[in-house]
């Protein structure tokens, strides 16, 4: 015959057991909505640049993706020491394809992989799930326009040296040079394509130190007079 303590632990267990079935239907409930809401709409939390796709078929998708374009100045301005270059859309044949960019958005949270789509799904629950948008420009143009900017933003670094005047040699200071990064010229722009953020972009650089030195050349000064003098002997 169970004892007292037998019969608590019993009814403890059972309350416990129901509750937690209770919850594991809950879930399940849950799950069932979701992908019964969800199974012709792009799952929550994605995103394209600051279009919220969530909840969306794939034609509201596009829809809204076209419609976002349309508000959009597609400029890129560039920015780095006081200097500006506009990168615009029609200078590099950029277009955006809508329909591939749904599709992939449609994709998020249904790649096959169980654990990928489930921890996508949860996470975009909780946060953006921001995707790229699918792009096309000419590689070509887009070189020529940054190679532009390049010629505009960098300084070429100029060192020390001597120069005559008024029959004396003098010298003359060095001056830093400025170079915007290559690649964090191109990923701007790109970036900016990808994520639909056009306007202002400021670039990172790096100074350009002269090899040689005023200080330098001020010390080897006294050589170089004595030889001019010497060959103006001569010449003499």
């Amino acid at each position: 015959m169970p004892t007292l303590l037998q019969k608590i632990k019993t009814l403890a267990f059972s309350s416990v057991s129901k509750k937690l079935l209770f919850f594991v239907y809950f879930l399940l409930l849950l799950a069932t909505l979701y992908h019964v809401y969800y199974a012709k709409r792009i799952v929550p939390g994605v995103t394209v640049g600051d279009v919220s796709l969530g909840g969306k078929n794939l034609a509201q998708a596009q829809s809204a993706l076209e419609a976002r374009e349309k508000t959009l100045d597609k400029k890129v301005t560039l920015k780095y020491d006081g200097k500006e270059y506009a990168v615009k859309a029609e200078d590099i044949d950029l277009t955006y394809d809508w329909e591939g960019t749904t599709l992939r958005a449609f994709e998020i949270g249904r790649s096959g992989n169980v654990l990928q789509d489930t921890k996508d799904k949860i996470a975009g629950l909780v946060k953006n799930l921001n995707i790229p948008a699918f792009h096309d420009h000419s590689d070509e143009k887009l070189i020529s326009v940054l190679s532009e900017a390049k010629s505009l933003f960098n300084v070429i670094a100029q060192n020390a040296g001597v120069k005559m005047e008024k029959g004396k040699l003098v010298v003359t200071t060095e001056s830093e040079g400025k170079k915007v990064l290559d690649d964090a010229l191109h990923t701007t722009v790109i970036q900016a394509f990808d994520k639909l953020s056009f306007g202002d972009k400021e670039l990172p650089g790096k100074k350009i130190v002269p090899k040689i030195t005023t200080a330098e050349v001020t010390a080897l000064l006294p050589q170089a007079e004595k030889i001019i003098n010497q060959d103006m002997e001569i010449n003499i």
